[in-house]
């Protein structure tokens, strides 16, 4: 059973806002967009099967090993643009 409507799909573009309709910037701090960045980052692969929370409350060790195995899978729900995406400027 599909969970969304339109499904994010490669070869596509999605917006991200980073403001409100009223103008309240959602991501007002560098920590704000460090953390969607790498949400974003981890709920690319299908594979990844963890709220973030319980994720960044793993050891270092452990999301490396998580992180390593989800790369080697290449199990994308969306693939990263190319190299001088975001995503691939952090590693993930």
């Amino acid at each position: 059973m599909e969970i969304r409507k339109n499904p994010l799909v490669n070869d596509h573009y999605y917006h991200i806002f980073n403001r409100s309709i009223a103008k309240f910037e959602i991501f007002s701090q560098n920590d704000d967009f460090s953390r969607i960045i790498n949400i974003l980052n981890l709920y690319r692969y299908a594979e990844f099967n963890y709220k973030y929370s319980e994720f960044n409350d793993l050891s270092l060790n452990s999301q490396n090993n998580i992180l390593a195995d989800l790369k080697e899978s290449e199990s994308f729900l969306v693939k990263p643009a190319d190299s001088s995406s975001s995503f691939a400027k952090t590693g993930l």
